[in-house]
């Protein structure tokens, strides 16, 4: 059988005022191999969609404050 690459769900739409943040959240993603015993084990967020990954966490969500 075949691994298959979990579905990312960043969530959105995000919208923020620079007093309050912004939570995100990716706890919509899936890996469609879960019967399987896979599993999810990092989120990596690009915020200013440059090709690099400001945060790289193993939670699925995170508050970004100014």
């Amino acid at each position: 059988m075949q691994n298959t690459a979990p579905i990312a769900d960043a969530g959105g739409p995000y919208t923020t005022t620079f007093d309050n943040g912004i939570a995100l959240d990716a706890s919509g993603s899936v890996d469609p191999d879960s019967q399987c015993g896979d599993s999810i084990v990092e989120y990596k967020w690009d915020i200013d969609n440059d090709g690099t990954y400001e945060f790289t966490d193993i939670l699925p969500s995170r508050t970004l404050t100014w």
